[in-house]
């Protein structure tokens, strides 16, 4: 038997109702959930299913196994069941389930899950995606303490309703930076969050802004690398699909969330998000004390 959900969230357009406090979310108001997350340690009993950090990708359940933290299953793209292993503290929860087991959700009920950032740039919405390293993180701090509030922090979160452009979904206001990167922005307004005590490489910051609430088109998506001064320009068509391709989050487990279909979405979905969002490669220098030219060009490309 699990208990009634005590804490109600909202992010990327769904009412959160959970069994757990968690804290990177904006609260809301108590009312029918559109994903339940609850405690069910039972779940650690479940000895046929899948272990040992390969996630398992069926149907109507997903599974994902963190050793020596937490098991979570999605079940039927609507409840994540929550088995925190002995010792673990719920500190920690948000790094697994507002990532991996997040994004698996959205992209079952058929979003496009792209593996950025997103900042809201005067009236346009400008995404961030690279390879590991590239400076996602550290390009929105750098925005973020220009004053541009986050939209998104890791997930892009991508609906296609029908007869209407593509549009993006606001996150949560907070956002993981690597402590140099942090030390070096300054002045970024917010409580830190712990981890639970697990070796995590980047600081947890819930910043302090407004929640946003509204849907917005993305203006643009810009593919990050390193370089001598920043640049900003569009890639080729041919390129730019590539690029969208290669950051959907869900290809990093390979075949099999791409079943039943889902591969062909992908492409249809990326080829209907091309015809409102250009790409653009986006060349940061490669200094942290030069970080302002790219804050500057960006702006400048706003119109600001």
């Amino acid at each position: 038997m699990t208990s009634q959900p005590k804490y109600f969230y909202r992010c990327y357009g769904f009412l959160v109702a959970s069994e757990f406090v968690l804290p990177e979310l904006d609260p809301a108001q108590e009312g029918e959930a559109d994903i339940i997350v609850s405690n069910r340690p039972d779940i650690l009993l479940n000895e046929d299913a899948p272990t040992g950090g390969q996630p398992a990708f069926l149907p109507d359940l997903q599974i994902f196994d963190f050793a020596n933290v937490a098991r979570l299953e999605i079940h039927k793209a609507k409840e994540i069941r929550v088995g925190l292993r002995s010792g673990i503290s719920e500190d920690c929860l948000g790094l697994p389930l507002l990532g991996p087991v997040l994004a698996t959700l959205m992209h079952y009920r058929g979003r496009l899950v792209i593996h950025g950032s997103a900042i809201v740039v005067g009236h346009e919405l400008w995404g961030f995606v690279g390879d590991r390293g590239a400076g996602k993180s550290t390009m929105a701090a750098f925005l973020i303490r220009r004053g541009f509030p986050l939209f998104n922090d890791d997930l892009i979160s991508i609906s296609f309703p029908p007869d209407a452009v593509p549009t993006a979904h606001p996150g949560y206001a907070a956002t993981k930076i690597m402590k140099e990167a942090f030390d070096h922005v300054g002045g970024l307004k917010g409580d830190i969050l712990e981890t639970g005590g697990l070796p995590y490489k980047k600081m947890r910051i819930r910043l302090a802004q407004k929640p946003i609430s509204d849907v917005m088109v993305l203006s643009r998506l810009c593919l990050l690398e390193r370089g001598e001064s920043a640049n900003l320009r569009e890639l080729s068509e041919r390129k730019a699909l590539n690029t969208l391709f290669q950051h959907i989050y869900m290809r990093k487990y390979g075949a099999a969330p791409a079943a039943d279909g889902r591969a062909q979405a992908w492409f249809s979905q990326s080829a209907a998000l091309l015809k409102t969002t250009p790409i653009n490669l986006l060349t940061v220098p490669s200094t942290l004390d030069r970080m302002p030219e790219a804050v500057d060009l960006i702006s400048k490309s706003a119109g600001l």
